[in-house]
């Protein structure tokens, strides 16, 4: 695995997780996170770290 690859599983992992306290996964959810792991593989590494560590996770999941 590369640095991006790992820190992009982490980072949606973060975030179903955040979803699934939150309510329970709805089918749409699903194909959202699908379409979410792919637009990530597009940023870089700092990008995903400082998702990560922020709370840009809730606007990702509220917006």
């Amino acid at each position: 695995h590369s640095q991006q690859e790992k820190l992009r599983l982490q980072v949606l992992l973060q975030i179903e997780q955040k979803h699934r306290q939150n309510q329970k996964p709805s089918r749409d959810f699903f194909s959202f996170f699908h379409n979410l792991s792919h637009f990530f593989i597009f940023l870089s590494n700092s990008t995903l770290q400082k998702i990560k560590d922020s709370k840009y996770i809730y606007i990702i999941i509220y917006s």
